[in-house]
């Protein structure tokens, strides 16, 4: 395992894919959601605050990825609980073309003995499952690794969907031999446990409150922060159909590893590229840490053309409670 690198966007991006379309071969229907962020996935590699590591063989080949944050989200745990060390796994990807040959448990085991190297007390990490059944099975295979069902309960927003809430103790793992020469799938699955499916019920729930109806978006971490401080008051993004809706007065929940901000939009304007953008928004309100120029190189890095000539849409935000400490 190691950390992410600039030059794994390209082959991480065509792993998600492959294991998006191994979803849609076999059955599941959440697939295409995961071959839309494919790209996202890629991008995010290298993006400071993003945590993403990467599990390569000896070619230097990728098999899998994941999100090691040190953020556990307020959906499906407790203040308490948050306010416990842990370590998050986020996005935990698979290359399907290895199947069998136990690459989740691998990185299952290294997060393990990451966490507990920062002094953290737990892993943790979430999963969705719907009315359709989508994803019990990966709770079943989470069980079965050794993972606690701490709690399910329903999802704020989405009457089909079960938020499910999984922990371990974090604690150092014999790694040398997880990671030599033999088959991976042999040398991690000795902690594999038996669940029937009577132990997928949840152990415990609690009520949720309903939070604020609002239009999401996810965000890159750095932005993250500028908005949740005050710092950053205009959003870009290109015009396609999901933002046909947002007008001045709309809410919009910004997320981040976890995290999110809720924020007011104060006005919409659209325009025909990024760069009558600038010329009419104020370059600080967009990021006021860094020039006009390299936010276009920025930007054009996450939307390709054919994307900038849906066009532009520049979203004037404030912030519904108060700043965060920068």
């Amino acid at each position: 395992m190691r950390p992410g690198e600039p030059g794994d966007r390209d082959p991480l991006a065509a792993l998600v894919r492959r294991r998006a379309e191994w979803m849609r071969d076999h059955g599941h229907h959440r697939w295409r959601g995961l071959a839309d962020a494919a790209d996202h996935h890629g991008q995010q590699v290298a993006e400071p605050g993003t945590d993403v590591w990467v599990l390569v063989d000896t070619d230097g080949v990728i098999l899998g990825c994941t999100t090691a944050s040190t953020d556990t989200p307020t959906l499906g745990w407790t203040e308490q609980e948050r306010a416990d060390p842990a370590t998050f796994l986020l996005s935990t990807i698979t290359d399907p073309i290895r199947a069998g040959q136990g690459v989740g448990m691998v990185i299952a085991f290294w997060a393990l003995d990451h966490a507990a190297r920062q002094g953290h007390h737990w892993v943790r990490r979430g999963v969705l499952t719907d009315d359709q059944g989508a994803n019990r099975g990966l709770i079943r295979y989470y069980r079965r690794q050794g993972w606690r069902v701490v709690r399910a309960v329903a999802h704020p927003r989405r009457a089909d969907i079960t938020v499910w809430s999984l922990a371990r103790p974090a604690e150092r793992q014999p790694l040398d031999a997880v990671f030599g020469e033999g088959d991976l799938r042999a040398a991690a699955e000795s902690a594999w446990v038996e669940v029937d499916n009577a132990a997928l019920e949840p152990t415990s729930a609690r009520q949720v409150t309903l939070p604020v109806r609002a239009h999401e978006m996810g965000i890159y971490k750095r932005y993250f922060d500028l908005i949740a401080t005050g710092r950053k008051t205009t959003e870009i993004r290109v015009n396609d159909s999901s933002r046909k809706k947002i007008k001045a007065g709309s809410l919009i929940r910004f997320r981040c590893q976890g995290d999110e901000v809720l924020t007011r939009v104060t006005r919409v304007a659209r325009y025909t590229s990024f760069d009558e953008m600038f010329d009419h928004e104020a370059v600080s309100s967009v990021n006021p840490l860094a020039t006009r120029e390299d936010q276009l190189a920025n930007i054009r890095q996450i939307y390709p053309p054919e994307r900038e000539a849906l066009g532009v849409v520049a979203i004037g935000i404030e912030l519904v409670d108060p700043p965060r400490s920068a």
